[in-house]
């Protein structure tokens, strides 16, 4: 039997040999069937796994906690560490951290996100002002989606065009301020952060952590030329009868006992 694969990578294979393909690991999070929606699960644990999300202990287990709120300062830290890990020149210098630490202590901003806010305003990411929203009467507020994208949108602009001429067809759209629309476009653009199933970006909602998950894993992988989990994986051996090249996909022909 003939099986055709798709692989969203380069395949150096020997064609006259075996190919093993591992199937997709259990979920290290005893909460994970808890998400939002069905799909969500595997953005959560691959953003796990990448390094980019980290799930709660409680009573001896392991959580991820998907429809909680994600806070600004959670979502600068994620950009942050998307961008770093793609290009270590990125990394924040502790010159630069020394330059914006009375304005982040003036906006209450906790510690453990010095590097990434500081990265922010070196690069014109978020304003003094915005960081003025983040923390209020000690309390990190939670981050809504149009603003999230804006802050990925500036963080990506050093790499992808920004159209300051765009538009966005989403049926909330209205609801979106004019300043944003650029980089909401640019997330669309690039499959990273797009709509509802009714076409709504719904602008003012506060993103959740599986939305965050979909968003970083997919903002880490186009990075890094990687592929975005949606598939599905099978385990199977068989004899390589084929391997053809079609832009970035490589379909292998695989004998199956």
């Amino acid at each position: 039997m003939k099986r055709k694969l798709v692989a969203i990578a380069t395949a150096t294979i020997c064609m006259a040999g075996t190919v093993n393909f591992p199937a997709l690991a259990a979920s290290k999070f005893a909460d994970i069937n808890d998400v939002p929606w069905s799909g969500a699960a595997q953005y959560i644990d691959e953003a796990a796994s990448l390094g980019l999300m980290a799930g709660y202990t409680e009573n001896g287990k392991n959580l991820c906690k998907a429809r909680n709120n994600v806070t600004y300062c959670e979502a600068v830290q994620l950009m942050y560490s998307i961008m770093s890990s793609n290009d270590s020149a990125q990394k924040v210098s502790s010159t630069v951290v020394s330059k914006w630490k009375s304005t982040m202590e003036g906006a209450n901003i906790p510690q453990w996100a010095y590097d990434s806010i500081a990265y922010g305003l070196e690069n014109s990411i978020i304003s003094q002002n915005d960081i003025k929203l983040f923390v209020t009467s000690g309390n990190q507020n939670n981050a809504r989606r149009e603003d999230v994208a804006v802050i990925f949108g500036k963080a990506l602009a050093k790499l992808y065009t920004v159209n300051s001429n765009a538009a966005i067809t989403y049926n909330d759209k209205n609801n979106v301020s004019s300043t944003s629309v650029p980089y909401l476009e640019l997330l669309n653009r690039l499959d990273l952060m797009v709509g509802d199933s009714s076409n709504n970006f719904n602008p003012k909602a506060y993103i959740n952590r599986a939305e965050m998950a979909v968003l970083s894993t997919k903002a880490h992988n186009k990075l890094k030329g990687g592929s975005t989990p949606g598939t599905k994986t099978e385990q199977f051996t068989g004899a390589v009868k084929e391997v053809t090249t079609s832009g970035k996909d490589t379909v292998i022909t695989v004998d199956v006992a």
